[in-house]
Parts: C-alpha cells; structure tokens; sequence
C-alpha cells in the first residue's frame, strides 16, 4: 500500500511539473540550467525554437514583443524530443513541409508542426539513433508521404528515408563508411545535387555519388520483405535491370577509351597549348566518367551477389512456407472429421447400444489425439525459429544492399566530382563551415582558428585565403554568414568578430 501511494504521489508530481512548465512565466522565474545548443525561427510565424537540454521550448514572436514592452515573464511551451538521451544541437527547416528536423549528438527526430503549439512528447517511434555522431544534416521532401534524410556522421555518410504511413518510420537506403575519422562538415543541395564539405585532416569539397534506383530498391525489399511472392518479383526485375545496365556500360566503356585513346595522342603530340582548345578539360572529365563508372560497377557487383543470396533465401522461406501451409490444411481436414465424429457420437448415445458408443468414444479419443500433436507442431518452437532466422537474414541482405555491411572505405570513393582540396596543418584543425547562398556567387566558407578560404563550389576554385601568425590561434566556437555583406562572423570563447571578404577586379583603369 505505501508503494503505490508513494506512486501516485510521484505520479502527480511529474503531471504538476509538465502543467507548469507551460504556465505563464514558468521560463524566467524557473530558468533552466540545461545546454541550450539550438536556436532556430519558423519562417511561416516567427516562433522561436530553443533547444534546452533534450527539449524544445518554443516561444511564440508575440510574447517575445509583449515581454520587452511590459516586463512580463516568456510564456513558452515545452516539447520532450529526446529528454536526458541526448541534447539537442540542431534545429532545421524541411524544404517543401512545416515540420523540422531536429538532432542531437546521436539521435535524430521529425517534429511535426501540430506539436509545436502545445506541450506534448515526441513519440519514440520517431527518434532515431544513428551509428555514429552527427556531423551535418540535410533534409528535403522526397514525395508526398517520403522524405529524403541524409547524415554526415564521424564514420561516413548515410542516407535514410521517413515514411509517417510505415511502422518502422527510417530505413537506411544508403550507406557509406569511411576511414578516416570526420570532425567538421557541411551537406547542402545545389540544382538537385547533394554536395558535402568535411574536414578529416584534409578539407574536401564535392558532389556526393546518390544512386535512387538502388535505394528504391533497398525500400521495395524493407516492405514488401513479408510477402514472399511479391519480393521474388522484386528481385528477378532487379536482376533484368542490371542485365541491361550491364550492357549499356560496356558500350559506354568502349566509347571512353577510345576517347581517352584519342585525347591521349592529342596531349602527346600538341607541344604548345593553343588557345580555346579543351583538351585538358575533356581529359579531366573523363577522368571523373572513368570514377563514376568504376563506383557504379563495383555497386552493381555487390547488389547482384547479395541479390543471388536472396533468391536462395526466398526459396528456403517458401519451402518452408508450404510446409506449414500443409500442417495447417492437415489440421483444418482433422478438425472437421473430429467434429463429424462427436456429432455421430452424440447420435450413438440415443441408440442406447453401449458397444457402439464404447467403439465411438475411442474413435473421438484417437482422432483428438491427432488433432493436438498436429497444434503442437503448428504452435511449435521450430515455427518461431524459422520466423527469427528469415527476419535475421533479411536485415542481413538489406545491409549488403544499402551499404553497412561493407567495410569502410577512402570517403573520396563516394564524391563523383571533386571539387576542391586542401591539406592542412596538423596543427590548423577546421571546425566550421558556413555557406553563403545569398552573396553574388555562392561562397563557401571553411574556418579554423587560424584560417579562413572562400571557395565558389560552382566554379570549383578557392578565392580567397587568410591565415593567421600561430601566436594568435583560437578556437572557435560558432560561425554564420553576415548576409548584408560579403563576409562571416565567427565567435571564440571571448569575443565575436567579423571576417570580410574583399571583391577585387583585375581590371585597369585606361591610362593606369
């Protein structure tokens, strides 16, 4: 008895205190200690999203306004995302919905935008934990129920889609693993093209490899992975699709080398570089075709092997199926010969004849021993099993087929166009990187405490650099873009100041 009133009683507490946290001037006169890593405003009413600890409190723009005019305390509501797991550090827009996507240092949620009015909880089926520490995130709405997720994390780059309509909300569609460790980095897309910017020792700008018809496929496996009928038809179109891609390679693969024949000899033969000629140019982008093909074949093998292991796998699980199927048919005839039995015994029983009832009695007893060894075969553990071994083996070949079982590799595999590098010292770490989308070019920014480059990624050249004497090194903390000039701030533990970037034209006056 005391137990439960002391149940009840911490039961009431905790109702108490998420009902206050949502009353008027809970937020300043009850201020919270927590990490506060976030901050992020809602571009359709201006609510002001703050990250506090694994919570978000959002603060409507009216009270923000009200209280500088009368005094009075924020009036916020408080929504649980990912409570004491994780602390949020990361608020973003989706491109196309009103919902954000927020993550911490290992988990990641979609929170809707009905939530946000209200204090609630962020149901758990929508929080997802990532096999590594979250870098960069980009988001983007993928069709009218899908959206498109992809993670930077410390150990590579991972691709996973978000279905609201599923049970098991993510599925990870594509994955790669590197090998080096990666400490700093940006995702963004640019013209439909998802482009990445890392630091892992050397700063790395590209166009990231995405190949949607094997992450439809990945997707067509996870749910159609109970229904064995439709899943072989799956993978047999899959097959024929390879079959053809595999003939338009090698005719494209012919139609290179050839090309690279005849851009070869070209090189060999020109002594001086005569102006307007794309040789070098041809011969760098058919450097990048030889890349891409090389990325896709080697794909492509993987997905047939694990593909051929499907099929084999498939086979066994119908097998196994039919002979399921038979018991279960087995004891529905036996079912229905015990219930015709027990109705003639019951008519037996009227005749009086005590022989005959004795001999149908047995008849009962025998044939209901038969029915519960064919249940117990049915309900067996060997059934179970066998449903265990197919779920184990599926989320085997869905790995094979998306990429997390595959060994880690050299991150620059998966970048099919390079756009810039730069090896650093190891001294002169990079922390942050910040672009700019609304300057005359789209800038990116690459920050240490010590350096600063501006590289156009459309262009694919670096513009500006600046390093500082190893006297003045900082560390810094935060960076954004200044957005009314060409520039960046960037924050240490002191101070924040400016970093601008300068125009200069190679233009001469007349007469200068």
């Amino acid at each position: 008895m005391a137990h439960y009133l002391q149940g009840m009683i911490e039961s009431t507490t905790s109702h108490q205190d998420f009902q206050q946290r949502s009353m008027t001037g809970y937020a300043l006169e009850n201020p919270s200690y927590r990490v506060r890593g976030a901050l992020f405003r809602h571009q359709d009413d201006g609510r002001l999203l703050s990250g506090c600890g694994g919570d978000i409190e959002v603060i409507h723009a009216i009270e923000l306004e009200r209280s500088q005019h009368t005094g009075l305390p924020v009036r916020v509501t408080n929504l649980v995302v990912f409570g004491s797991n994780d602390v949020i550090r990361s608020i973003q827009s989706i491109e196309g919905t009103d919902d954000v996507i927020v993550n911490g240092d290992y988990h990641v949620s979609i929170v809707q935008s009905v939530e946000l009015f209200e204090s609630s909880t962020v149901s758990k089926s929508r929080i997802l934990k990532l096999p590594g520490k979250i870098v960069a995130v980009n988001a983007e709405k993928h069709s009218n129920t899908e959206l498109l997720l992809v993670f930077l994390l410390e150990t590579g780059l991972y691709h996973y889609s978000f279905c609201a309509q599923t049970s098991d909300h993510f599925q990870c569609i594509q994955a790669f693993r590197c090998n080096r460790p990666i400490s700093s980095g940006l995702l963004w897309r640019d013209a439909g093209l998802l482009h990445v910017a890392y630091y892992d020792g050397f700063v790395r700008v590209g166009v990231v490899h995405e190949q949607y018809d094997d992450m439809l496929l990945v997707k067509r496996v996870a749910v159609n992975r109970n229904n064995l009928s439709v899943l072989l038809d799956v993978v047999f179109e899959e097959i024929g699709r390879i079959q053809k891609f595999e003939d338009t390679e090698k005719q494209r693969r012919e139609d290179m080398l050839t090309t690279s024949k005849r851009v070869s000899e070209k090189l060999v033969t020109e002594e001086e570089v005569i102006e307007g000629d794309t040789t070098n140019d041809d011969f760098a982008k058919l450097k990048i075709e030889f890349k891409n093909q090389s990325i896709r074949c080697e794909r492509v093998s993987s997905r047939l092997t694990s593909l051929r292991k499907l099929i084999t796998i498939i086979k066994s699980a119908l097998d196994m199926n039919d002979q399921i199927e038979q018991m279960i048919s087995l004891l529905v005839d036996q079912l229905n010969e015990l219930e015709k039995l027990e109705q003639l015994c019951d008519e037996v029983q009227k005749t009086g004849n005590q022989n005959l009832i004795g001999k149908s009695w047995i008849a009962v007893e025998e044939k209901r021993m038969v029915v519960d060894e064919l249940i117990a075969k049915v309900n067996s553990d060997q059934i179970k099993k066998h449903s265990d071994e197919w779920n184990h083996k599926i989320d085997m070949i869905i790995d094979q087929l998306n990429g997390c079982s595959e060994g880690a590799k050299d991150m620059r595999m998966i970048i099919s166009q390079n756009i810039f590098e730069h090896r650093a010292d190891k001294k002169d770490v990079f922390t942050h990187f910040v672009l700019d989308t609304q300057s005359r070019d789209v800038t990116l920014y690459c920050l240490s405490g010590l350096t600063t480059l501006a590289i156009y990624p459309r262009k694919g050249k670096r513009v500006a650099s600046i390093s500082l004497d190893a006297s003045f090194a900082t560390s810094l903390t935060a960076a954004c873009a200044m957005k009314s000039t060409e520039g960046v701030y960037v924050a240490d533990k002191n101070a924040v100041f400016p970093i601008y970037f300068y125009r200069y034209s190679n233009r001469r006056a007349p007469g200068n």
